[in-house]
């Protein structure tokens, strides 16, 4: 078929040929199984409609993806909806059929009625699939140029090409954007020593600075031009209108998704494919004849049938709205299922991602989404590096909110003083144009303005500042020096070695050669040595301490200051172990 033919759009009699044809078709090839029958007549709907749908993908593996999003089964109750919009779609094209031969114009006018609309439906739900999927390789297409560059854009959309937008396909973007840019950032960070160590009681503490990782990528501050799904998606809640129509039709999916059970649907969810329902033009439709049936309320005389045909058309695009939701809430949910299977190779703890991704597919939040992918990645590198030291050694992230130097000192001209800036904020080491709030949550900030006297002025510009979300990020990686004490009887040695095995420590050509002559290493201990390491796991693993070897329970493990660490911090500040966290606690991920 030419392009030319291809964009033709079939009228609707041309259309219901078509379907005729094909269901012929079908009972020529005596197809039976009625799954099977459904599906085939599905997609015979999908290629007649296909110059029907707005924006319907160019690629052929997004073409796919989106049929088979259709024409999946499953047990997610939006499919059960698509299911028995299929099955009326048959019946009704069935009765069609027998009915045509008869000539009886009232039973093929209803009937063909019928199926129009239920047509109608299918095409909404079809394009309820369609935007919501372009919507979200839209978006991750901005944001690779807005986190690696213009020429990250060919190897995204090589991905787009060559992968429906499944498991592979995220898995594929994962290991390029996230576990490829954070290998290659922690590997600078070792060969230029861009971390910090410190030894605080008892504990060994290397820290890793996340700026450290987003510094070595190639951000692009060129403007990408917006893809149609994107402006409607972002204007047509824009505005009294906007806002007007986006709340009717959060409140007409609220009541039209209610067969969808509570914790497959929640608030953030019907907000989301709110909007995505916007971009449709019915929306629009459903907006005015809203307005029109409140008008209607007031007038005095009204046609009884005039009336009737109104509240049918009223309902039948309320219906329209709900398909496309329904058509949403398939792309959304198999997206996030689909990345959420992808996850395990990249990251140990997903919950905080999945939460983040569960909010919406704007451009704020799936920007959230990719840094926490990054931070989240270097942890577990870090863990799977240490994963067969036990508990030994923990990795723990860290979040403190931060302001620049230059938006702090603009405060002056407000009311801030010295001191004022001093109770507030404190030096970040690792960056000289940053400043480190000194409260770790809204609460604590609240309680030291109040201390401050912080006045009517100033107090909004310092919440301004908080609220921007700006945050150091550090990955914690700690070493319990008692614990590792009891299972070793040369510690300075065993430190040595696993910093210099985690890339810490530079290894001496000279010195390893001398000690692969002399036989030195834990590997090479004597008979004596590894049964005082087997006395010393097991006191370990029963709660006491090794009989011989082992350090006393009130002393500390005597080290060669500046061996594998500085004698003290590099900052004047004390080191401080707890995730200095503003809303949510560390933890290892």
């Amino acid at each position: 078929m030419s392009d030319a033919n291809e964009k033709i759009q079939l009228t609707k009699e041309q259309r219901l040929t078509a379907y005729l044809d094909a269901l012929e078709r079908l009972r020529r090839e005596r197809t039976s199984l009625r799954e099977v029958l459904e599906r085939e007549i599905l997609l015979a709907f999908i290629r007649i409609n296909r110059n029907n749908l707005n924006e319907f993908p160019l690629l052929e593996s997004q073409q796919r993806s989106v049929i088979g999003l259709l024409c999946q089964r499953s047990d997610h109750p939006t499919h059960d909806y698509i299911n028995k919009l299929t099955g009326n779609f048959l019946v009704l094209l069935n009765r069609l059929a027998k009915a045509l031969p008869t000539g009886d114009e009232k039973i093929i006018t209803q009937t063909r009625t019928h199926l129009l609309n239920t047509e109608t439906l299918l095409i909404k739900c079809m394009q309820g699939i369609i935007f919501s999927s372009g919507l979200i390789t839209d978006n991750f297409e901005e944001l690779v140029l807005r986190n690696y560059g213009e020429s990250a854009l060919p190897v995204y959309n090589e991905l787009l090409k060559s992968h429906e937008l499944d498991r592979s396909f995220w898995r594929a973007f994962l290991e390029r954007f996230v576990a490829v840019p954070v290998a290659e950032a922690h590997t600078a960070i070792l060969d230029g020593d861009r971390f910090a160590m410190s030894k605080d009681g008892k504990t060994l503490v290397v820290r890793f600075f996340m700026d450290d990782v987003v510094a070595r990528l190639t951000p692009s501050d060129k403007r990408i031009e917006k893809t149609r799904i994107q402006k409607a998606f972002e204007e047509r809640s824009r505005g009294y209108e906007g806002r007007r129509t986006l709340r009717l039709v959060t409140n007409c999916l609220t009541r039209g998704l209610s067969f969808i059970p509570r914790e497959q649907l929640g608030e953030s969810d019907l907000e989301s494919l709110s909007r995505i329902a916007c971009v449709d033009d019915v929306s629009q439709q459903f907006r005015k004849i809203y307005q029109e049936r409140l008008q209607r309320k007031d007038l005095q005389e009204v046609d009884p049938e005039e009336e009737a045909q109104h509240k049918l058309k009223f309902s039948f695009l309320m219906e329209q709205v709900v398909a496309t939701g329904v058509g949403a809430l398939i792309g959304v949910t198999q997206a996030r299922e689909e990345f959420s299977a992808a996850l395990p190779d990249f990251v140990f703890e997903q919950t905080s991602i999945m939460q983040l991704l569960g909010k919406d597919f704007s451009l704020d939040n799936l920007q959230r989404v990719v840094s926490s992918l990054l931070e989240d990645h270097f942890v577990y590198r870090l863990r799977r590096q240490v994963e067969d030291e036990g508990n030994k050694i923990q990795v723990l992230k860290s979040r403190t909110r931060r302001a620049s130097v230059e938006d702090v000192d603009a405060l002056f001209k407000k009311g801030l003083t010295r001191i004022r800036k001093s109770k507030l904020w404190r030096k970040d080491v690792s960056r000289d144009d940053m400043l480190l709030f000194r409260p770790r949550n809204a609460k604590e900030l609240a309680g030291v303005c109040r201390m401050l006297q912080i006045e009517p002025e100033l107090l909004p510009a310092i919440t301004a500042l908080w609220e921007a979300n700006s945050c150091k990020v550090e990955i914690l990686l700690t070493i319990d020096l008692a614990m590792m004490a009891r299972r070793t009887t040369n510690l300075a040695l065993r430190l040595r070695e696993l910093l210099t095995r985690l890339g810490l420590v530079k290894t001496d050509p000279q010195a390893q050669d001398a000690a692969a002559e002399t036989g030195q290493g834990t590997q090479d201990a004597s008979p004596e040595d590894r049964g005082q390491d087997k006395r010393a796991e097991r006191a370990d693993a029963s709660g006491e301490a090794p009989a011989d070897d082992a350090p006393s329970a009130g002393r500390e493990p005597e080290l060669e200051p500046g061996a594998a660490w500085p004698v003290a911090p590099p900052s004047g500040e004390p080191e401080r172990l707890v995730a200095e966290n503003d809303d949510e606690p560390a933890a290892g991920s």
